[in-house]
């Protein structure tokens, strides 16, 4: 069994199956018809790590002891399609984050006597806010 968060592109992958006398079955039960669900990565990124001019600009920031940082997602972008053999029930453009990379915030923009604040999407893990 497929893990309940998607890592990688999804095509074809049966949700579930659906039988109008028992209603909603588990993949494996043929009494149902499937449901299947394609999740397609919109950035093409297959990054899920820091890029290479964000890794060496850490580095270089490390190595001068510029303070602490802090890591987040910036979430990608999925296209979501749910369907049958005769209907699709949901097609639409969603934020994935296991599709973004992973950006970094540096102490060094809150300065020492201010008192920052950031509001973080508690569903995508993107950064909403810094005041």
């Amino acid at each position: 069994m497929r893990p309940s968060t998607p890592d990688e592109a999804i095509n074809k992958q049966i949700l579930f199956r659906f039988s109008t006398k028992l209603g909603v079955l588990p993949t494996d039960n043929l009494a149902g018809e499937p449901v299947w669900i394609d999740i397609t990565d919109r950035n093409m990124s297959g990054s899920y790590t820091l890029d290479p001019d964000q890794q060496k600009k850490l580095q270089a920031a490390k190595s001068k002891k510029e303070g602490t940082f802090l890591y987040y997602r910036l979430p990608g972008r999925a296209v979501l399609r749910v369907y049958n053999n005769r209907t699709t029930f949901l097609d639409q453009e969603i934020q994935v984050a296991q599709f973004g990379n992973v950006e970094v915030i540096s102490s060094s923009i809150m300065g020492k006597m201010a008192d920052t604040k950031i509001t973080f999407d508690t569903t995508t893990g993107a950064v909403l806010t810094i005041e």
